[in-house]
């Protein structure tokens, strides 16, 4: 789910949108994200030891030192079940 801030007389309004986005195959989001990390811009790599982490909450992989493999809880998920 994404937060968007709405205008409100009373503040911020906080939405959430609880709609689990379609995972792309690795290839199809890898050339989407043209071969970079999204929090660091360094080149995506995989090898034996190194593979790109993928992020269910923002549906991007990210490279091992940006992404440290945590797991939390995702609104659309807890939502959806």
């Amino acid at each position: 789910g994404v937060a968007k801030a709405c205008p409100s007389p009373f503040g911020v309004h906080l939405e959430w949108r609880l709609k689990m986005r379609p995972r792309l195959p690795q290839a199809a989001q890898m050339s989407s994200q043209r071969g970079l990390c999204p929090a660091c811009k360094e080149r995506l790599t995989s090898s034996l030891f190194n593979t790109p982490r993928y992020c269910h909450y923002l549906g991007l992989y990210f490279c091992s030192n940006c992404h440290e493999g945590g797991l939390r809880v995702i609104p659309a998920r807890v939502a959806e079940h």
